[in-house]
């Protein structure tokens, strides 16, 4: 299993290299590890970047790099054991672009032996990626399904009290919550 927070803070001046090489497993080290932590590197848009301290760089390359680490220590242990990727926020800070990626690149790591569990707040990123959702109101579950059945006007105003639209494209607009 992996998991990525929400926010990750790390003391130390390490490099986007080291902070991979950390990801993996002492009896995964040496295996085509460097070659492993490049490749998520590159996968998550951020090939050049090995070299730089993890502190001088912005949010939401940080949290870029830290999903690049979690995927190496995913594939640093791929065994025949079905293997579980938690995600919290995964696109907290990320610029509209890279929200989408990194939806897109974890939804293309999905598979038979991995599952993904993430908690996110943007339901049309949800909606677009997610194979299934479940929605949690008052500490109990409201819904449970495809996110297009999931994610109704009904429930979304049972849960946020706000108004939806779902448009031609199957894209949820809210309308203005009114101040009380």
């Amino acid at each position: 299993r992996a998991v990525l927070s929400q926010s990750t803070h790390v003391a130390f001046p390490f490099t986007v290299n080291e902070i991979l090489r950390l990801s993996i497993p002492d009896a995964a080290l040496g295996r085509g590890t460097n070659q492993l932590g490049a490749l998520m590197l590159q996968e998550v848009g951020l090939a050049a970047f090995g070299s730089r301290v993890l502190q001088e760089l912005s949010g939401g390359e940080q949290q870029r790099v830290h999903l690049a680490r979690v995927l190496t220590q995913l594939r640093a242990t791929e065994s025949d054991r079905p293997q579980v990727l938690f995600l919290d926020e995964p696109v907290a800070g990320l610029d509209l672009r890279h929200q989408i990626e990194t939806m897109q690149v974890t939804r293309k790591l999905m598979g038979e032996r991995l599952a993904i569990i993430a908690v996110v707040h943007d339901l049309n990123l949800a909606r677009s990626h997610a194979t299934r959702a479940l929605c949690i109101h008052d500490g109990r579950v409201a819904a449970d399904g495809a996110p297009k059945t999931c994610f109704t006007p009904a429930l979304i105003k049972k849960i946020f009290d706000v108004e939806t639209k779902i448009q031609r494209n199957g894209a949820l607009t809210f309308s203005q919550v009114p101040r009380t």
